[in-house]
């Protein structure tokens, strides 16, 4: 949440939301023994940001929320498969470069890996 650029805060759809949610899920099918997978989740990367300080607030927001919900996913007794569409672009979500088999987004695997091992951020 930016102190400074409140106006891009989310007004809805915030912890609360995703761990109610994450919760109904547990109870209706993990509860159960009914395995669950969080599947094709994620947020795009806008990558053509040009004021240095939106891009920053905006890549650490992906990183926050890649990372709080994987580690509810796991909390809630699912399994976090992030979507990763190969498209490295603007708006994209791909994590790796599939044509040179390299990283691009260090920092989303950074906050998937650690949010499902229940690490801090």
């Amino acid at each position: 949440h930016s102190t400074t650029d409140t106006a891009y805060n989310a007004n809805w759809g915030e912890e609360d939301y995703m761990i109610a949610e994450f919760n109904k899920m547990k109870v209706k099918f993990a509860d159960q023994g009914i395995p669950v997978v969080l599947g094709e989740f994620g947020a795009i990367r806008r990558t053509a940001l040009t004021a240095p300080h939106d891009l920053q607030l905006h890549l650490n927001s992906r990183a926050y929320f890649h990372h709080f919900a994987s580690r509810q996913a796991v909390a809630h007794g699912m399994v976090p498969v992030y979507w990763d569409n190969g498209y490295t672009g603007n708006n994209g979500f791909a994590v790796f470069d599939r044509a040179n088999y390299t990283v691009v987004d260090q920092q989303t695997i950074n906050a998937l890996v650690r949010g499902a091992n229940g690490l801090p951020l």
